[in-house]
């Protein structure tokens, strides 16, 4: 495995206050505790804390130390809009596996799923005018733990696969838009964030 936050210091402004939506999963510990475990007893990558748990909607390009005044308000007022035109919906995942910089438990994108992303993304690129937005979520996913070093991930592969018996229960309930100021923690290996708003969807 290699760093996850290692790219972020170049393609990101800075590593903290960066406007993000997520979907919240909202899972209790039990869901993904084995995997947890698992993660923990290798160290070769670091697990992401259950409260942060989370699935990438989309990363806006705004960072707030450098924020410009009125935009923020406005995307918060299109995602409103967005949640309120939308049901809430399921997406399935699949039991969590070893990337190459995280351990992702990922589903297929949805219509569901894509209409929200792409409306979304026209949201922020109308909200941020002359600033690229950034690519959107390969696929629906929840990150378990990242790597924040160069590591040998076979312990963790073998420790995934002594839990092949172990039921997965895992699935993204997107119920809400969660807007964000996001924190990557190169140190504790970690992504954590303040709210800055909540936007249920009906």
């Amino acid at each position: 495995m290699r760093s996850i936050f290692e790219p972020l210091r170049t393609s990101w402004d800075s590593l903290t206050g960066s406007v993000h939506v997520y979907a919240l999963p909202g899972w209790d510990a039990a869901v993904v505790q084995p995997w947890h475990d698992a993660i923990s007893r290798t160290g070769v990558c670091v697990v992401q804390p259950v409260p942060f748990l989370h699935a990438t909607v989309q990363r806006t390009p705004l960072f707030l130390p450098t924020s410009r005044p009125g935009a923020l308000d406005r995307f918060a007022t299109a995602l409103t809009s967005i949640a309120r035109g939308r049901a809430a919906f399921a997406v399935p995942l699949r039991r969590p596996a070893v990337t190459s910089a995280a351990v992702c438990t990922t589903g297929d994108p949805t219509p569901e799923w894509d209409a929200l992303v792409g409306e979304v993304r026209a949201a922020s690129a109308a909200a941020f005018l002359g600033r690229p937005t950034p690519a959107g979520p390969h696929a629906p996913h929840v990150s378990l733990g990242y790597a924040r070093q160069q590591a040998d991930d076979a312990p963790l592969t073998a420790a995934f696969a002594a839990l092949d018996a172990m039921p997965w229960t895992g699935t993204l309930q997107v119920d809400a838009l969660h807007l964000l100021s996001v924190d990557a923690n190169e140190d504790a290996g970690t992504f954590t964030w303040s709210t800055l708003s909540e936007h249920p969807l009906r």
